[in-house]
């Protein structure tokens, strides 16, 4: 009986699996957490976005912007604001007639922030990328944070309420503590965790917002797995190589590069048709501005942003604008008056959609942060730091005076400077430095006590060596092993002049049995012969 069940079971799944392929039915691959957040029906925008793997808005799906933006990461150098100017330049325009744009998420170190600044008064998003781009854990994350978003404010002169993400280096999370403390920051995005998309005909995830954790595969460890209410979480879905056969992350970072010009372009058209004739989710390209060191493959994506930029559905925004337009989506029938996206001198393409009401609005490259200003503040930061390291460097002085005067053994370190004879000549010695030996009489000897067999013997040969530091002082040193004369041997009968005549050694009046047995061998040879 348990058999049959089991076979009409199989055959039913078998039949409804085949019955959907044939008909075009598509099952959601969603996890528990992305369907109990749409089914909870209190995840409402702005402030919470369910995760998914398509955009169920009130939009019909051609009337959906195909969004489309790039991420460049490290350190902004004047290379990479070069090749930043060609693809990005004011003459390339979104749909509703204003420049296209990107995020920058910038780290420290190498970085040229006159760069900064003039790429964001150019309509750029600058967001954080830590300062020293070193590997992060909970002990150095909110000290990183911390200290990039306000070089990017002092240094770069873009207001600090503007720099709201975050991407970790080397894509490597750290936990809960990571969304927490950003959100505690003032960050409203992070950029970090990562997606796999195996093959074109996958469907990839929109961001959302953590209010039910991260539920798809950690890939890289440790990720957050508890709720943060309203913080937004940007996948960095990985893209398929030219051959379709391996996912890389980041556009620089595939096993199968392409190798020319066209290659390269095919590459990313093919990515972006995986989008834009799907589900129309916002298509992310993450990627370094080493890429473009190689100039076929910068020619390629100077290529595919201007195929890109003359669509009529296809917006190339910053990641700031994206979560905007999710947070209010609005098709494309009515995305010229969506206020997020709008600027100065908005001069609408005949084949745009809808005539554009201008509203007067301060241009994004003439934002805030006047150069007198910003020039003011770069004077005052560094000013403060000159301070900051004086009084250091002071204080590390004065420490290593005290323990210098405190220590017994200062004089003797082997650092200390000794002067050479010509410099202390005619300085007069020191008391403390003067050391005359107190002479010792030797002990009485008894006249009865044989010397040859309990004679006294030295407790120290090492003879002093006289040193004259001065012309009124002597120092007494200690002679180096190496430049200590040995004594001579003195004949006896000096030796036996200089002792009283009661102190000399008795002499030998007895040969050994040796000497006596010499004697006689050599009698016997005389009388031989």
């Amino acid at each position: 009986m348990n058999c049959k069940c089991l076979f009409n079971f199989l055959f039913f799944t078998t039949f409804v699996t085949l019955s959907a392929s044939r008909y075009g039915i598509e099952y959601s691959s969603e996890p528990s957490a992305c369907v109990t957040c749409m089914n909870n029906k209190t995840c409402l925008a702005p402030d919470c976005f369910c995760c998914r793997d398509e955009l169920r808005l009130p939009i019909s799906k051609r009337d959906i912007p195909q969004i489309v933006f790039f991420t460049f990461d490290d350190a902004l150098t004047d290379s990479a604001t070069k090749f930043y100017h060609r693809l990005f330049n004011e003459s390339r325009k979104n749909p509703n007639g204003c420049p296209i744009s990107m995020t920058l998420f910038v780290s420290h170190h190498d970085t040229k922030y006159n760069n900064v600044n003039h790429l964001y008064r150019k309509g750029m998003e600058i967001a954080a990328h830590s300062v020293s781009h070193a590997h992060m854990s909970n002990k150095n994350f909110m000290k990183e944070a911390k200290n990039q978003k306000r070089n990017l404010a002092t240094l770069g002169g873009v207001p600090e309420n503007e720099i709201v993400g975050w991407r970790s280096p080397f894509l490597e999370p750290v936990g809960d503590m990571q969304p927490h403390a950003l959100k505690t920051l003032g960050y409203t995005y992070d950029a970090t965790l990562t997606y796999s998309k195996r093959s074109l005909k996958d469907k990839a995830p929109t961001p959302f917002t953590l209010d039910f954790g991260w539920p798809y595969d950690c890939k890289v460890k440790p990720c957050p797995k508890r709720r943060h209410f309203g913080f937004w979480e940007v996948p960095v879905v990985s893209l398929l190589d030219y051959l379709h056969k391996y996912d890389c992350v980041y556009v620089d970072g595939c096993n199968n590069p392409p190798p020319d010009e066209s290659s390269a372009y095919k590459f990313l058209m093919d990515n972006f048709n995986s989008y834009h004739s799907k589900n129309r989710v916002p298509f992310g390209i993450n990627m370094h501005p080493s890429w473009f060191y190689i100039p076929a493959r910068l020619n390629a994506m100077d290529r595919f942003i201007q195929t890109l930029s003359k669509m009529d559905d296809v917006f190339i925004v910053s990641v700031k604008k994206m979560i905007d337009w999710l947070k209010n989506p609005i098709g494309l029938s009515q995305i010229n008056t969506f206020q997020p996206w709008q600027c100065q001198n908005n001069n609408m393409p005949h084949n745009s959609h809808q005539s554009h009401n201008s509203q007067k609005q301060k241009p994004a490259w003439n934002r805030q942060s006047d150069p007198v200003t910003r020039r003011r503040n770069y004077i005052r930061a560094r000013l403060e730091k000159i301070q900051a390291m004086r009084k250091q460097s002071q204080k590390q002085h004065s420490d290593d005076l005290t323990r210098l005067h405190h220590s017994n053994e200062a004089r003797k370190k082997w650092w200390t400077h000794k002067p050479a004879r010509h410099e202390t000549s005619h300085v007069p010695a020191r008391h403390e430095d003067i050391h005359v030996p107190k002479p010792t009489k030797p002990a009485a000897i008894a006249p009865w006590v044989h010397r040859r067999h309990d004679r006294p013997v030295k407790q120290n040969a090492r003879r002093p060596m006289i040193i004259k530091t001065s012309p009124t002082a002597q120092v007494v040193a200690e002679v180096p092993f190496w430049k200590r004369k040995h004594k001579t041997n003195v004949s006896p009968i000096k030796q036996n002049e200089e002792v009283a005549w009661w102190e000399k050694a008795i002499p030998r009046t007895r040969s050994s049995k040796v000497e006596i047995a010499k004697k006689k061998e050599l009698m016997k040879k005389k009388n031989r012969k």
